[in-house]
C-alpha cells in the first residue's frame, strides 16, 4: 500500500503537490493491512517531507468512501474492488 501511494506520488506529482492539504480515507479502519501503513508513513514524517499536510480519516465501509468521494471531502483514499464496482456501476467516479 505504501509503494502505491509512493508511485502515485512519483507518476503525479503536480496534482498532489498542488494542494497543501490532502484528504486520505480509508476504507476498512478495522483492517491493519490497510491502516497501518497509513499511520506508519504519518508518523515516519513522509508526507511532511514531501511538502503535504496529511489529514487521515477512517471510514468504516467502501459505501461511506464513495459518498465521501462524491460529496467532495476527500482528495484521495483506498478502496476495496467490491466496493468501486458497485459505485461505478451507480455512476460514480473513481481513479485507478
Amino acid at each position: 500500500m505504501l509503494l502505491t501511494l509512493l508511485m502515485a506520488l512519483v507518476i503525479f506529482p503536480n496534482m498532489l503537490f498542488s494542494a497543501d492539504k490532502v484528504r486520505f480515507a480509508n476504507h476498512v479502519k478495522t483492517n491493519a493491512l490497510y491502516t497501518l501503513p497509513i499511520l506508519a508513513a504519518m508518523e515516519k514524517g513522509f508526507f511532511k517531507q514531501q511538502g503535504l499536510k496529511m489529514r487521515y480519516i477512517p471510514l468504516r465501509s467502501g459505501p461511506a468512501l464513495q459518498r465521501a468521494v462524491t460529496a467532495g471531502a476527500l482528495d484521495m483514499g483506498t478502496a476495496g474492488l467490491l466496493s468501486l464496482t458497485r459505485a461505478l456501476a451507480k455512476g460514480g467516479a473513481a481513479v485507478g
